[in-house]
């Protein structure tokens, strides 16, 4: 059974003050950590964890524009389910239009009513 966990590398940029260009590394993790915990069209996943963050050592200004861009890349753990994966959770939540639950204990899920069998029942 394949796993809904994935190892993603990933190479992106981002604009940096002048002001923070002595520490562009903590911009960039800042950065990346407020994408944590949240779905990303761009991995198609939730990202869960970083690490290995490599600052390219040069920037360039684009246009007139105010910041630098930094070229930058990582590794990540993506919680990517595929149709048909099986995953476990604890159920925290009962609705009559849903059912809320933690996937492995730490993904927020839902299954909405319309994905709920036929014949379920619940208190």
């Amino acid at each position: 059974m394949a796993s809904p966990y994935e190892r993603i590398y990933v190479d992106a940029s981002i604009g940096v003050s002048p002001a923070d260009m002595l520490a562009p590394t903590s911009v960039v993790k800042q950065h990346i950590a407020r994408g944590l915990l949240k779905y990303n069209p761009k991995y198609e996943g939730v990202l869960l964890a970083y690490d290995k963050v490599k600052i390219l050592p040069r920037g360039h200004v684009q246009w007139d524009m105010s910041h630098i861009v930094t070229q930058y890349s990582f590794e990540g753990l993506i919680f990517r389910p595929k149709v048909g994966d099986i995953l476990t959770g604890t159920v925290n939540n009962l609705k009559n239009n849903h059912i809320g639950l933690k996937a492995d204990g730490i993904i927020p899920t839902s299954i909405p009513s319309h994905a709920i069998p036929k014949g379920y029942v619940f208190d």
